[in-house]
C-alpha cells in the first residue's frame, strides 16, 4: 500500500522520527495501528443519510425521565442539604421570606 501525503504532513512525521531515532514509515504504521485500534479514526457517514436515519437505532434506548433512585449512590454525610434548602436558608437569614 501506498499512502501519499501531503507535504506539511510529511515533514511533520519526519522530523518526529527523526526524534524518535525511527523510520517516518515505522512511526507512520505505530499511529495508524494506535488510532485505528482505539477508535480515532471513525468511519463517515453514509451519504445521503441525514441525522435521524443515522440516529434512529438509538431513539427509546435512553429516557433520563426515569430515574431508579435505589441505584443512585446517597452519601453518608448528615450535613448534606439539598441546594434549594441552602438558598432558602441563605435568602431567610438576609430576611427574604420564600
Amino acid at each position: 500500500m501506498t499512502l501519499h501525503l501531503e507535504p506539511d504532513i510529511a515533514e511533520e512525521l519526519e522530523k518526529r522520527a527523526g526524534g524518535k531515532g525511527q523510520a517516518a514509515e515505522s512511526l507512520a504504521n505505530e499511529i495508524l495501528r494506535r488510532g485505528l485500534k482505539n477508535g480515532a479514526v471513525a468511519e463517515s457517514p453514509v451519504e445521503g443519510q441525514n441525522a435521524y436515519e443515522r440516529l434512529k437505532e438509538f431513539i427509546g434506548k435512553f429516557d433520563s425521565g426515569k430515574v431508579d433512585a435505589s441505584t443512585i449512590p446517597q452519601s453518608d454525610d448528615p450535613y448534606e442539604r439539598e441546594f434549594g434548602d441552602i438558598l432558602v436558608e441563605k435568602y431567610r437569614k438576609q430576611g427574604l421570606n420564600l
